[in-house]
């Protein structure tokens, strides 16, 4: 494959060599003349161990080459890498307007017709999520980038093949063969994401707590008869006749949230819990199977770690639910049962709300979990 590495800093220069050593033909582009020329004599401008051999020895065998010249980088690349380097201007607009002039260099080299162009995406582990309007196709990591433009969302499993054009998106295998993936409409506000009147987004978020646990709580307590009552008839007693034991498995905050939830399970609904950190889970070699409830709990619902642990506990026999805070997400779409904590978008990077919700519905869960099993009466509920 024919590669070219727009820039030649740290990420352009290890990642060219990289791929010039697993045997592609790589070109590392800059408008740095005197870089280039270190660069054909043999000299990495940067330190990194390793890194200056392995240049000089794709370069010997001709699978490695730098220059200055645009239209030779550009036009017989079959992949363009933008390597863009660290802004000085922190709001990152010196990277936007960096990518924009290359993109418009690129344009102006490549002959690529109108008709034809459109933008081609893989997944393969992390979510990818694609939505269409009549005039426009968009592609992005989660459903936040998607809502402000539609709701209604498809989204691609490992090995799909999309291809975006203005107004339409076709999705195959890696073979070629089409593939269906229908669209969901998304019934999620995640709120609204600016600071208002508050100097940052996480004392904003401590402050929206109480309306959060009023809506992950209020409508789900059935006072009349002492009972918890999920959408869609989630944790049904017919769903917890047979669950012996719950297998809590969650990252960071989320854990704190899942330890808080065995006390709860166990002391309301006497079923043993264990809780796991989702990324040591698979490497125990865990006893799960018939009988187990594998409990996952993620605020994005995208946590590969913990998508990993529950698909591990599925293939072993378990039945998988999940405490989730949006809608359509991966974690969501993988599991028998869900509650949605209606936390809406948490921007701050410690968590607040979010992480108030999840105990919230970990205790709602305990209690439905107690009046399914009997050890919960009606009176104490």
């Amino acid at each position: 494959m024919k590669l070219t590495m727009v820039g030649s800093g740290y990420v352009g220069l290890v990642t060219g060599a990289c791929f010039a050593e697993t045997g592609n033909d790589v070109t590392c582009l800059d408008v740095d003349e005197r870089k280039i020329a270190m660069l054909n004599r043999g000299e990495s401008p940067i330190y990194e161990p390793g890194l200056s051999e392995m240049i000089q020895r794709n370069a010997s065998a001709g699978r490695l080459e730098f220059t200055t010249d645009k239209t030779a980088a550009y036009k017989d690349a079959e992949v363009i890498f933008i390597c863009v380097g660290t802004p000085s201007d922190t709001d990152g607009s010196a990277d936007l307007q960096y990518v924009l002039r290359v993109a418009g260099d690129i344009a102006d080299v490549v002959d690529h017709p109108r008709e034809k162009a459109g933008v081609f995406a893989v997944r393969q582990g992390p979510p990818l999520a694609l939505a269409e309007t009549a005039d426009a196709a968009y592609l992005a990591s989660d459903l936040l980038g998607l809502l402000p433009y539609t709701n209604r969302v498809r989204f691609l499993e490992d090995g799909d093949v999309a291809v975006l054009t203005p107004g339409g998106i076709q999705v195959t295998d890696l073979d070629g063969s089409p593939v269906e993936r229908l669209a969901r409409t998304i019934d999620w506000d995640p709120g609204e994401p600016s600071r208002g009147q508050w100097p940052h987004h996480m004392l904003k978020e401590i402050h929206e707590q109480p309306d959060v646990l009023a809506r992950t709580a209020f409508g789900r307590i059935d006072l009349e008869a002492g009972d918890v009552v999920f959408d869609e008839g989630a944790f049904s007693d017919a769903f917890l006749a047979d669950v012996r034991r719950v297998q809590v498995t969650a990252c960071g905050t989320a854990l704190h949230a899942g330890q808080i939830a065995s006390y709860l399970i166990e002391g309301l609904a006497r079923i043993p819990v264990d809780v796991d950190f989702a990324s040591e889970f698979r490497y125990r070699d865990p006893l799960v199977g018939p009988g187990t409830l594998a409990l996952a709990i993620t605020q994005s619902g995208e946590t590969a770690d913990t998508l990993a642990a529950t698909r591990l506990a599925r293939e072993r026999g378990a039945r998988v639910a999940a405490i989730c805070n949006v809608e359509g997400s991966s974690q969501v779409r993988e599991s028998d049962a869900v509650i949605l904590t209606q936390a809406g978008a948490e921007i701050g990077v410690a968590s607040t709300k979010a992480f108030t919700a999840q105990v919230a519905a970990a205790a709602l869960l305990a209690e439905r979990m107690g009046r399914a099993t009997g050890a919960l009466a009606a009176d104490d509920a």
